[in-house]
């Protein structure tokens, strides 16, 4: 027994008539997606940057910030 959707292959042909062009056409503009790519690139390391700073002040304001294991463990 076969399971599983069969299309006759008259659908099969309307499905790719029906399918929409790229809206470029076949033209990719690399530059585009070239300067995107580097914008969230840039954008990532801002992020970055400023975690680093967030969590260097953090630990100049409390030098106990990040062991939640130990403190936990005295609590207990």
């Amino acid at each position: 027994a076969l399971y599983g959707l069969i299309l006759p292959k008259k659908t099969q042909q309307l499905h790719r008539v029906l399918q929409k062009p790229s809206v470029f056409g076949n033209d990719s503009d690399d530059e585009t997606s070239v300067s995107e790519s580097l914008q969230r690139e840039a954008a990532k390391k801002q992020a970055m940057k400023q975690t680093k700073l967030e969590i260097q002040k953090a630990l100049a304001e409390d030098s106990t910030v990040y062991e939640y294991d130990s403190i936990y463990d005295e609590m207990q």
